[in-house]
C-alpha cells in the first residue's frame, strides 16, 4: 500500500499524565494509576481537617458562643457560595472565610454581652471592641480554614472517584 498512514492504528488507552506526576516513566498504555501528588494532597487535607475539627471541638467546650456562631456563619457562607453558579471562582474561599470571621466577631461580642467582659480587659471602651475583633476574628479564621480544608478534601475524594470511574 502506498499510503501507510491511512491504515487504522491499533487502539490503546489514552496517554498517561506527564512523567513528573508519577516519578516513573510515562507511556501511552492508558494506565489508570493515580498520581502521587494527588494522594499527598488528599492525605494532608484529611490530616489538617481532622486536626482542625478536633480543635473546633475543644473550642466549643472553651468558648461555645463564638465558635458556634463562626461555624454557623461558615456553613451559611459555604452554602450560599455553592448555590451561586455565577459567582467568580476566586471569591469562593474569600466569602467562606469572611463570613466565618464575621460570625466569630459577632459571637465574641455576644459572649461579652451575655457572660460579661473579662476582668483582664482594661476599663476603656475601645478594649472590649478590639478584644471581640481580635479573638472573634481569630476564631472565625480558624473555622473558615477548617471549612475550606474539609471542602477541599471532599473535592479531592470526588476527583479520585471520578478518575477511577472514567
Amino acid at each position: 500500500m502506498a499510503f501507510s498512514t491511512l491504515r487504522p492504528r491499533p487502539r490503546s488507552g489514552p496517554p498517561s499524565p506527564p512523567t513528573e506526576w508519577y516519578g516513573r516513566g510515562g507511556g501511552g498504555d492508558g494506565d489508570i494509576r493515580f498520581p502521587r501528588i494527588i494522594w499527598l494532597m488528599l492525605t494532608l487535607t484529611l490530616i489538617g481537617s481532622a486536626f482542625g475539627l478536633y480543635r473546633i471541638g475543644l473550642g466549643l467546650i472553651e468558648r461555645p458562643l463564638p465558635v458556634s456562631a463562626a461555624l454557623t456563619a461558615g456553613v451559611v457562607g459555604a452554602w450560599t457560595v455553592r448555590r451561586r453558579s455565577l459567582e467568580a471562582p476566586d471569591l469562593v474561599s474569600a466569602r467562606i472565610i469572611l463570613t466565618s470571621i464575621l460570625g466569630g466577631v459577632m459571637g465574641e461580642g455576644l459572649h461579652y454581652l451575655i457572660v460579661g467582659i473579662p476582668a483582664s480587659v482594661p476599663p476603656q471602651a475601645i478594649w472590649p471592641v478590639l478584644g471581640a475583633l481580635g479573638i472573634g476574628g481569630a476564631i472565625g479564621t480558624g473555622v473558615g480554614v477548617v471549612a475550606l480544608l474539609t471542602w477541599c478534601a471532599g473535592l479531592l475524594i470526588a476527583l479520585i472517584r471520578g478518575w477511577h470511574a472514567a
